[in-house]
């Protein structure tokens, strides 16, 4: 099907990367094991080190070090919050009453190393733009959560929940991590009953509630918890498309170059697509992908004129749809639109994760 497709450019395929068994065990449960692992990861003497403000940039560094991208101030700001009401384990802080854990980069800050950063705790259907730093637990959905930003270089734009086992929908979750807890937060008040048989429950609900307004409160500069969803706002206004996860993309348009829409609705093109994935044969796949192979010919016409923007919608539908026998065509059209737009690390993560794509959560923890 994809052989006599015209590829954009040389394709690279993915690296072939070592799998890790090593399943996400909790840190010790004692407050010294979890100094030790902290101080053999950063140097710092014990946990209220870690949680001092005076350490923030460091912690920052080191982890933006290992994933080559800018954590924003938020992401250190949660860790020290679970640090203080956990300091024995502070990534299962939230575990009980909220039931999420903090996973992804978070587990270097629990002192593990990770082999393989840009596929540790990415699901099968995360794109580049996300980058997973809370999971929920028990979750039949693979609900999962972490920040979404357009450009590798930038900071994130907010915070969107994905159920990768239902859909590849990404929803707004909130501006920044603190916002998001304080949400849930309040969201599970208002779902748990006044009776006396779920008391404990509420009572953790609100205590956990009143930590966070504190520390909030505490924070230079003040953290904001009330979601207005500025960001999500601003980035909306900026973006062009849809794409399948309802995010549409973000690219620099200027004198109408930079971007052209896909000449289908995302509708339509779900049907084809849908089509292609269900044929039994090969031969049955090429004729269909016909429609489709047109649309990555319109492409490399847009790349020939600044419109990179074209490629990037297209690859990450291609790649959103889930079906094996698209991912050569996003493993050609994403490189090429991320090498483009200046975005070079997000075509490295995406070779990666078609290279080593998985569909059962438990075979992304890639510890060592």
């Amino acid at each position: 099907m994809m052989e006599n497709m015209t590829p954009p450019n040389e394709d690279k395929p993915g690296k072939k990367r070592k799998t890790d068994d090593a399943q996400d065990e909790a840190p010790s449960a004692t407050k010294g094991k979890f100094q030790k692992s902290i101080q053999n990861s950063f140097g710092f003497k014990n946990s209220s080190d870690v949680s001092s403000a005076s350490n923030i940039t460091d912690l920052l560094t080191r982890v933006s070090s290992v994933y080559r991208m800018e954590f924003p101030h938020d992401f250190s700001l949660l860790w020290r919050f679970c640090v203080q009401i956990c300091p024995s384990c502070p990534k299962k802080a939230l575990l009980d009453p909220l039931g999420v854990s903090l996973c992804g980069p978070y587990d270097i800050l629990s002192g593990k190393e990770i082999s393989e950063p840009f596929l540790h705790c990415r699901y099968y259907l995360d794109p580049p733009e996300v980058q997973t730093v809370l999971t929920a637990s028990n979750s039949s959905e693979q609900l999962h959560y972490g920040y979404f930003r357009d450009d590798p270089n930038k900071m994130p734009a907010f915070v969107v929940s994905a159920k990768s086992s239902k859909d590849c929908v990404l929803r707004y979750a909130g501006d920044n991590l603190l916002e998001f807890i304080y949400k849930e937060i309040n969201l599970k008040l208002s779902k748990v009953s006044t009776d006396s048989s779920v008391s404990n429950e509420r009572n953790k609900l609100t205590n956990l509630k009143s930590k966070l307004e504190k520390f909030a409160a505490t924070c230079d500069p003040v953290v904001q918890l009330n979601c207005k969803e500025k960001n999500f706002r601003d980035r909306k206004r900026k973006s062009q498309g849809t794409t399948f996860h309802k995010l549409g993309i973000s690219v620099y348009v200027k004198n109408d170059i930079g971007y052209r829409p896909i000449h289908h609705d995302d509708a339509t093109l779900r049907k084809m697509m849908q089509k292609v994935a269900q044929c039994e044969s090969q031969s049955e796949r090429v004729a269909a992908f016909g429609p489709l192979h047109e649309q990555i010919t319109f492409v490399q016409f847009a790349n020939d004129e600044s419109d990179f923007g074209m490629g990037l919608e297209l690859g990450l539908n291609f790649f959103l749809q889930g079906a094996e026998c698209f991912h050569k065509a996003a493993g050609k059209l994403l490189p090429t639109a991320y090498k483009f737009l200046k975005r070079d690390l997000y075509a490295e993560i995406i070779e990666k994760h078609l290279a080593k794509r998985e569909k059962d959560p438990t075979n992304i923890l890639y510890l060592k």
